[in-house]
């Protein structure tokens, strides 16, 4: 009976210490007063906490990437932050093409505006320069200037027939009646007037000597800066006999 009393507290003793031989019951005490949670995180693997560690890693990213989604072209995710940073590095080259491509187009502005400018002011101008010659001089273009040479009543004609300067001097004599002589001038050459040598006007002037000047006047070529015309004058010298020569430059 006493073997018996001594075994009995024996083993209660090894029932209510820790680290003693009969420990069948003490993991079952321990995890009845663990909660549900508790007990779930008893029974994991390190194999689910690693994918249970991933998916979360994989959700974090989702929500990063979720932001810029309005530019995303779809690709596989390598690593983490791997896909916003090509997404901000194409932003930025489109950004730079777009910023290559607004100097050339102001460039290309500021060419053609003032190109524009100039050709429609120098056809406004070359229309009104044709139409005053042509209601000054007639569709040939002819220049008439009265004067007085050597005291008698004078006219002098000046006008280009197929490159040649033509000078008719008109005076009217004491009785009455009209001598006319007419004097060759240059001929002209086409390059030197633009290829133009209809629009060429004349004008003569007579000096105190009586010599008489003739100006010849081109029209306006777009490439002359400024609408510069070409002009050439050539004059006609009283010699003893009262006629004129030709005396060209």
């Amino acid at each position: 009976m006493a073997a018996s009393a001594g075994t009995m507290k024996s083993t209660i003793r090894r029932d209510q210490h820790p680290l003693g031989g009969g420990t069948t019951q003490t993991p079952i005490v321990q995890r009845s007063s663990l909660s549900a949670r508790q007990r779930n995180a008893l029974h994991q693997t390190p194999k689910d906490a690693t994918q249970k560690y991933m998916t979360s890693v994989a959700d974090i990213e989702e929500e990063l990437t979720t932001s810029h989604t309005d530019n995303l072209v779809d690709e596989p995710i390598t690593r983490s932050g791997s896909r916003q940073t090509h997404l901000v590095s194409i932003d930025y080259s489109n950004q730079q093409a777009s910023s290559r491509q607004i100097p050339w187009k102001w460039i290309a502005l500021g060419i053609s505006v003032p190109i524009l400018a100039y050709t429609l002011l120098f056809l406004i101008v070359l229309a009104c320069l044709n139409i005053g010659n042509t209601m000054s001089y007639g569709p040939i273009h002819t220049a008439y200037v009265h004067t007085t040479i050597d005291s008698q009543p004078s006219m002098i004609q000046s006008t280009i027939v197929n490159g040649t300067v033509y000078i008719t001097l008109f005076q009217i004599q004491p009785d009455g009646s009209t001598h006319t002589k007419m004097y060759i001038g240059p001929t002209l050459d086409p390059s030197a007037w633009n290829n133009d040598l209809g629009s060429i006007v004349t004008a003569a002037e007579v000096k105190k000597d009586q010599t008489i000047i003739i100006h010849l006047t081109g029209n306006i070529n777009y490439f002359h800066l400024l609408f510069a015309r070409p002009t050439y004058t050539f004059s006609l010298v009283a010699d003893k006999q009262g006629t004129y020569k030709v005396i060209q430059p």
